[in-house]
């Protein structure tokens, strides 16, 4: 029995398991339609030949395996995932896995996270009891193990195309470990959503001053180039993973670079009676940008010069206008 499993809820893809300490994450979105309201289904969006990571952490560091199965409940792929990080203070490892393969061609998937551990298989006397050696223990072939398998997590269905219109592929990193997640190996976690960027937001910030007739001045101002992602009918758990990837430090969408100051606006739903909602975000373009290069403004006084009308005198530290 293991002691602890866990896996994030920011992930490449959304996962459901019973082992998962809240029982949000305990059913399918399929399976969590209130009485009364419209069943619909949902499945995760990818377009071919994109790549998914995840993460999970146990207490147990052997054995793992990441499967993808087809609709058919074949297995098409196996990912043994690595152990990214072992935190000091605590008895679990972290695991990632990264899953290429199966998403080069069209189809819908699952992918599970499950044990493997191969036993062998009892000997059998002549009425098919197993046979005990002295200590009372099962007598063991040497020949072919037997596979015991465990699913300890199950992705909500997974939707592979060429291209899924009026999606955008949303990539979240950070630049310090952070919601359950080990970033700082290089962790990505990629989720596709129905979504448009079109609407800017101009904002600045600006530093001025008035003087007693009314006349402004403005000292110092910087400029900040501002967009609207809409998302349109998301289920709640991808409204909660990108709720979550907005908090973080980078959003990379479309070759440019944002950061969401004020998150992600709450899910407002078309209809009491569908599950399926709406919601959007202010995302700050920071693409390119360097502190170092860009540090904050401060007021630039002008110089005082013969030429200068605005200046009358100069004293010290003092700068007095003319208005």
């Amino acid at each position: 029995m293991i002691e602890y499993f866990f896996v994030p809820v920011l992930n490449g893809l959304k996962f459901v398991s019973e082992l998962n300490p809240s029982s949000w994450d305990a059913d399918f979105f399929i399976e969590t339609t209130p009485e009364g309201f419209s069943q619909v289904d949902y499945c995760q969006k990818v377009n071919r030949n994109e790549t998914r990571k995840i993460q999970f952490q146990s207490t147990e560091p052997d054995n793992w395996v990441v499967q993808v199965e087809d609709r058919n409940g074949v297995v098409i792929d196996s990912i043994t995932p690595s152990i990214v990080w072992t935190p000091t203070g605590v008895n679990w490892v972290q695991f990632e896995a990264e899953i290429v393969t199966p998403f080069q061609t069209d189809g819908y998937y699952r992918v599970f996270i499950r044990q493997v551990v191969f036993t062998g298989a009892a000997l059998l006397d002549d009425l098919n009891a197993p046979l005990l050696d002295n200590l009372g223990e099962e007598l063991l072939d040497d020949s072919p193990a037997v596979p015991v398998v465990d699913t300890f997590a199950t992705s909500e269905w997974i939707d592979v195309r060429l291209e899924h219109p009026n999606t955008e592929l949303l990539q979240f990193s950070n630049e310090y470990n952070d919601e359950n997640l080990y970033f700082e190996g290089g962790f990505t976690a990629n989720l596709r959503a129905e979504c448009h960027i079109y609407k800017r937001v101009p904002a600045s910030e600006r530093s001025a001053f008035r003087n007693t007739a009314g006349k402004l001045k403005v000292l110092s101002s910087r400029t900040r180039r501002r967009r609207v992602l809409e998302f349109k009918n998301l289920p709640p758990y991808l409204h909660e993973q990108i709720s979550i990837g907005l908090s973080l430090t980078t959003v990379r969408l479309n070759e440019s670079v944002y950061a969401s100051e004020e998150g992600l606006s709450e899910p407002e739903y078309k209809s009491a009676l569908f599950l399926l909602s709406n919601s959007s975000a202010v995302v700050e373009d920071i693409t390119g940008f360097d502190p170092e290069q860009n540090p904050p403004l401060d007021p630039i006084f002008p110089i005082a010069t013969e030429n200068n009308d605005d200046i009358i005198t100069e004293t010290n530290d003092t700068i007095v206008y003319k208005f």
